[in-house]
């Protein structure tokens, strides 16, 4: 581990800063690490483990052999990486703190909460990076089911008038939802991969169905619409192909294929009287597809084109989500008719995220460029990608993973100021310079903060959305209805009842606890999330908890610092 530890570049200049959160596979193995003296691997059962891995002394190895033996320390299956990213123009690479061994089956959302709780402390109040650069703006993750429940607790302060600007450059947008974390944090699952659960969702549906109005979508009839308007076959069997459900490029070209079909074409050809019937319901789907994708694709929208686009979608997702629970309802059904909850919810969260993140940068700083790209989890998934091809081993295990994660960084920033050197993944491009990759360098629109009108482009959204809504005559009615009676009620996007959050539960335990006792967590993770901000070693960590050395982050974070200095001049 490196001793120099290179100094912060002041500025006054603030930015947004993002916690990224992701689990990678890892090697179910135990190796020693001699810089603890600890065996590295192992998980301990329970949130408030305090087993000693400790391999100072013949009696100290018998207990970790005792405790594995006795299943209260297993081998990680996983490790969890929490990474420091940043809204900049280029040195937006994620840059990883810590990486927490991982069991499903051992680690409960508790632990999550209380790492997360004690990461977000440590450098909120760290004046090189909290005071210098912003405090954690957003929690970024591909959307893990206990996160969701970990994010959904820490959603617990409803923003107001104590907020001076921000709440003033939000309250105008209706059923956004105002509720965000302690600092104001809001939550940021990865677009491609709603996009991915998205695509494979509509090609699973062939029991199920996706349900417009009065009429259903199933996988047969989304294929005959493909295919009616001279779509080739075997593009469409390889896009619509199940076993394969991690490509993210099919993903895009799928849903893309069918936001930009073309009806006018379906017009002129002898369609069967079962498709004109769903016509309808297939253009409000080919509208949501069309601005779900179209932030991503074109790197010419302007960010209040952007916006609309994604108040456009999420105004669609809510009248059609409603539409789904009052069926549910009549019905006397659990699950509703059109997108399953959790997916709704992550979208509408999203969406969220990227509003209320403009609105924070306009009060820090309007001549701020913001980068929907360089939202969720993405980029600490090319930095795994970097790890697995540093050497001919493409798995690794925890020790080796913390090893390798601060080289991979610094791989992947090359890559960045050097697109030439380096290939896309092939499940990570759609070929030369696949457009479900786009880096914000080749973004060429207006993306600065203080040229959009958050009400104007969330009304415009709005707009479009009723527009391509009234085309179905079911909805067209309960549209306006539905839209006029909300505000009365005081839903939002993510409680549409103006109480419960739908799509996922709130820890209760911890949600009540709000008085958290940082020095009640496991006293090595404590510690060893410490480490990575002094570079001091302590003999004490848990190995469970692998850390880096923070010299990279703190050279990163220097050039965003830059950046915003040089950006604040220009302005």
């Amino acid at each position: 581990m490196s001793e120099w530890q290179p100094q912060l570049k002041k500025s006054p200049s603030k930015t947004l800063l993002r916690l990224i959160m992701d689990e990678t596979k890892v090697n179910e193995k135990t190796t020693w690490d001699p810089g603890s003296d600890c065996v590295v691997g192992l998980v301990g059962r329970g949130d408030n483990d305090a087993t000693s891995r400790s391999f100072s002394t013949y009696d100290n190895a018998l207990k970790v052999e005792r405790a594995y033996n006795e299943e209260k320390l297993m081998l990680a299956t996983d490790a969890t990486v929490y990474a420091l990213g940043a809204q900049s123009p280029s040195a937006y690479a994620a840059k990883p703190l810590l990486a927490l061994g991982y069991r499903k089956d051992m680690c409960g959302a508790e632990l999550q909460l209380r790492t997360i709780k004690l990461i977000v402390k440590i450098i909120n109040e760290d004046p090189e990076i909290g005071g210098a650069l912003g405090v954690i703006s957003s929690f970024a993750t591909d959307g893990d089911h206990e996160r969701r429940q970990v994010f959904a607790t820490l959603m617990s302060k409803l923003l107001s008038e104590k907020d001076g600007r921000l709440f003033d450059l939000l309250k105008s947008l209706p059923l956004l939802d105002l509720m965000v974390g302690p600092n104001n944090e809001t939550v940021d699952y990865d677009w491609k991969h709603l996009l991915k659960r998205l695509r494979n969702f509509l090609i699973n549906s062939i029991l199920r169905g996706l349900t417009i109005g009065a009429c259903t979508l199933t996988r047969m009839y989304i294929k005959l619409f493909l295919e009616a308007v001279g779509t080739d076959s075997k593009l469409i069997d390889s896009l619509m192909d199940i076993s394969d459900k991690q490509n993210v490029p099919k993903a895009m070209q799928f849903l893309d294929l069918i936001g930009s079909f073309d009806f006018a074409k379906l017009k002129g050809s002898q369609c069967s009287p079962e498709l004109v019937v769903l016509v309808p319901s297939f253009e409000v789907l080919s509208f949501l597809c069309r601005m779900l994708i179209e932030p991503l694709k074109n790197v010419s929208l302007s960010l209040t084109e952007q916006i609309t686009c994604m108040s456009a979608a999420s105004h669609t997702l809510f009248v059609l989500h409603l539409m789904s629970r009052d069926k549910s309802v009549r019905d006397g059904t659990d699950a509703g008719t059109f997108l399953p909850n959790q997916l709704t919810h992550d979208f509408q969260d999203t969406i969220k995220n990227a509003v209320v993140s403009i609105a924070k940068a306009q009060v820090i700083d309007p001549t701020m460029k913001f980068f929907v790209l360089t939202t969720g989890s993405d980029e600490l998934e090319k930095v795994f990608g970097a790890v697995r091809t540093q050497s001919h081993d493409r798995t690794f295990d925890l020790q080796s993973l913390s090893l390798n994660l601060t080289s991979a960084c610094h791989l992947v920033d090359l890559a960045y100021k050097n697109p030439k050197w380096m290939k896309q993944p092939r499940r990570l491009s759609t070929g030369p310079g696949g457009w479900d990759h786009h880096s914000p360098p080749r973004m060429t629109g207006d993306l600065v903060v203080g040229n959009i009108n958050l009400a104007s482009a969330w009304e415009a959204g709005k707009s479009k959305s009723i527009k391509a809504l009234s085309s179905v005559e079911s909805l067209a009615f309960a549209t306006s209805q539905w839209f006029f009676n909300v505000s009365e009620k005081g839903s939002t996007m993510l409680r549409p009842d103006g109480q419960t959050l739908f799509g996922v539960t709130t820890l209760e335990a911890e949600a009540d606890d709000e008085s958290t006792d940082f020095e009640s967590i496991n006293t090595s993770a404590s510690t060893s999330a410490n480490h990575v901000l002094t570079g001091e070693v302590d003999e004490d960590v848990d190995p469970s908890v692998s850390f880096f050395d923070f010299c990279s982050c703190a050279e990163y974070l220097g050039d965003v610092s830059e950046e915003a200095s040089e950006t604040t001049d220009k302005g």
